[in-house]
């Protein structure tokens, strides 16, 4: 296999002289027909990686900054998270390339919400990259959000015998910084169906230590995502452009007793012939939530027996109208309307109430939680997993008496 199959062109002659002290002979031991290069997209989050990463649409987390800032809008709490992966397990030579992730989101009510984030990839003492990771997005108009996100990029190889030996480090250092830019689109056709866009490194830093040409490549991603909030189910479908290249990714997650516990899988297919499937599974103990993904490649890669990545994300409830209380004026749903509620409002509506209901519900609050669904229910008298809810609820209010 070439050099330039295993870590892409645009590493092509800093990374010749790299693969000479090790540093990524190791890529070139597992990878057959996939390119690798600097700040390459694999992804944050247990939850999203559990579903193929197809999350362009669906952001409806504190992993928005990451996958597409626009989701920052649909925030209704304060959330928290960080995460590890292990990258291909199986390796012979034991060596340990790990990817780290902590991230925060804070909803602002009607000015939308904030996020921050650090995303490291680590080889040992051999190779690191971080990006640090500040995101804002907001509704334009009922159903459009818009997000903006700005990085920070830095990476640097470590100072050892191999390094100091050759004239490339000992002229252009040994790490190199940039700054770069993401934007993101997102579009609830329906109150089930949403589309999402997400424009990765507008920017395009150079992150070589010598060529100027190499650039960090734009990367296009569009993405769509259904939900049945009655039914707690999501399905997700990502393409991406990148480089050259097409990637398509397809997920879907199923939650079980009122979100307290869930599963899910997806599919990546590749134009370079990569394919790889996922597995996941999630476990919420309010307010706390553990997300695990099984990752494994089906091809474009050997001699691993796949990646693991793990995510613990803690949220705190009932943030959204905090700053229009603080301001004196009640939260918009407590507002008499002056004016009958459209369809889409009220869908809107019930999706505030349900989701806080169910917040309350995880936290054993039960008579706040039958509260909310009762809002839900005069919008909706049908809407099934209020109503059982509302009685599980009132269960366990019995048992406690």
């Amino acid at each position: 296999m070439c050099i330039s199959s295993a870590i892409g062109e645009k590493m092509k002659r800093v990374n010749r002289r790299v693969i000479l002290i090790g540093l990524l002979t190791l890529l070139c031991s597992i990878m057959s027909n996939v390119s690798f290069g600097d700040f390459e997209d694999l992804g944050v989050g247990a939850r999203p990686i559990g579903m193929g990463s197809a999350f362009v649409a669906l952001v409806d987390d504190v992993h928005s900054i990451y996958y597409n800032p626009a989701g920052l809008s649909q925030l209704t709490h304060i959330e928290f998270t960080s995460g590890y992966g292990k990258l291909y397990w199986g390796l012979d030579d034991r060596s340990n390339l790990g990817n780290a992730f902590i991230g925060y989101a804070h909803p602002l009510a009607k000015f939308g919400g904030i996020g921050v984030g650090w995303l490291s990839l680590g080889l040992n003492s051999l190779y690191r990259e971080d990006t640090f990771i500040f995101s804002y997005g907001n509704r334009l108009y009922s159903s459009l959000s818009a997000g903006l996100t700005f990085k920070l990029l830095s990476k640097r190889y470590d100072s050892n015998e191999y390094t100091k030996s050759d004239p490339l480090f000992q002229k252009k250092g040994y790490s190199r910084t940039g700054f770069s830019g993401d934007l993101g689109l997102l579009y609830n056709f329906t109150s089930n169906i949403s589309f999402g866009l997400s424009i990765k490194d507008i920017i395009q830093p150079n992150m070589d230590l010598e060529d100027k040409r190499d650039k960090v490549p734009l990367e296009v991603g569009i993405g769509v995502a259904y939900g049945d909030k009655s039914n707690l189910i999501n399905f997700a479908l990502d393409t991406t452009y990148k480089d050259g290249k097409f990637n398509i990714s397809a997920g879907a997650e199923k939650w079980f007793s009122g979100k307290s516990a869930g599963v899910r899988g997806g599919m990546e297919i590749g134009s370079n012939g990569w394919k790889s499937f996922s597995l996941g599974g999630s476990y919420q103990v309010s307010p706390f939530e553990i997300d695990y993904a099984f990752i494994y490649p089906l091809s474009g890669l050997r001699g691993t027996y796949g990646s693991h990545r793990f995510s613990l994300t803690l949220r705190f409830g009932g943030v959204k109208h905090r700053l229009s209380e603080m301001m004196g004026s009640p939260p918009a749903e407590t507002t008499i309307p002056t004016k009958p509620l459209t369809e889409e409002e009220k869908i809107e509506k019930m999706k505030t109430y349900y989701y806080r209901g169910v917040d309350y519900f995880k936290r054993g609050e039960d008579e706040a939680a039958i509260a909310e669904f009762e809002k839900v229910l005069e919008l909706k008298p049908d809407h099934a997993q209020s109503l059982k809810l509302i009685e599980r609820a009132r269960e366990r209010i019995k048992i406690k008496k």
